[in-house]
């Protein structure tokens, strides 16, 4: 019997596997110090971190699209060929990167500039992107489906609410001189930040075919 590919099934254990890691990585990272790790606390580990960041994604994307359209020309058509699809990866791409760059550079700022001890940083920065993330995308979805219920485009709503609102609590975070306000503000920028996840992974997810599925899915977090 010819090996076949549960195509829904990868797409589940894919989005497991990037649901975990996004929880766990940033946590992890914004705890280091507590172990007395203050790698992410260096210039260079940041430059290069982003360097490598970037190329890796880089190459995944075009690696990826190429052998796609070799292979499966109408997922091609209705993943990379449509811009709505393209848009909504992209809307989130951007917000995912937001989210990102505040979790990476929290700790160093609050370590150079409010002269906060490694050890409250890492508990305090790691511990609330653990609680903010759970609830911002479960709240968000939950939004997003009474959102898409009363309107076609109301999912998109919540993509775009989770990319604007974050920056004003960004701005108090990044901007303050002693580390309360600076926990208040990425602990609620972190949590808007996140609330259109559900959403932008549902309205990919309706804009193709069902057995399109697990690829849309692994689109969606190479985007």
């Amino acid at each position: 019997m010819p090996f076949k590919v549960n195509w829904d099934a990868l797409g589940i254990a894919t989005s497991v596997a990037c649901a975990i890691h996004c929880a766990v990585l940033p946590l992890l990272l914004s705890s280091l110090p507590i172990f007395g790790i203050n790698i992410i606390d260096n210039i260079v580990f940041e430059y290069c971190m982003i360097f490598l960041a970037a190329a890796i994604g880089v190459y995944a994307l075009y690696s990826w699209a190429s052998a796609l359209r070799r292979r499966d020309p109408p997922t091609f058509a209705l993943i990379v060929g449509t811009p709505a699809f393209l848009c909504t990866v992209v809307a989130y791409g951007l917000n995912a990167f937001l989210s990102y760059a505040a979790s990476f550079w929290a700790a160093p700022y609050a370590m150079r500039t409010l002269g906060t001890a490694p050890a409250e940083v890492g508990f305090y920065v790691g511990g609330s992107g653990a609680v903010s993330g759970f609830l911002g995308v479960t709240l968000g979805g939950m939004i997003a489906d009474r959102l898409g219920e009363r309107n076609v485009a109301g999912r998109t709503w919540m993509i775009a609410f989770g990319a604007i609102a974050p920056v004003p609590f960004l701005a108090l975070a990044f901007t303050a001189t002693n580390p309360a306000p600076f926990y208040v503000g990425i602990f609620v920028a972190q949590l808007l930040a996140s609330s259109g996840l559900g959403a932008a992974a549902a309205t990919t997810q309706d804009l193709v075919l069902p057995r399109m599925r697990g690829a849309a899915t692994a689109t969606f977090f190479i985007g």
